[in-house]
């Protein structure tokens, strides 16, 4: 996802949003699949630091987790 949203960014129209698809297991810690569930933690908390950062200008990013 971080190489993807960086390389894409600039030929996405101003007003495009960023949706980063993430799981449950990120939010609630799944002891079962501890890597997998730390990744999903790991893309959930860098779409929260990236829409509070401006370093992407007023993009705005989501984040779906189902």
């Amino acid at each position: 996802p971080v190489a993807l949203t960086r390389a894409l960014n600039d030929q996405l129209t101003p007003n495009a949003s960023i949706i980063n698809i993430s799981s449950t297991a990120g939010v609630y810690n799944d002891e079962t699949q501890p890597t997998y569930s730390k990744s999903k933690k790991l893309l959930i908390d860098m779409t929260k630091a990236w829409s509070k950062s401006g370093k992407f200008g007023d993009r705005r990013f989501n984040v779906i987790a189902p």
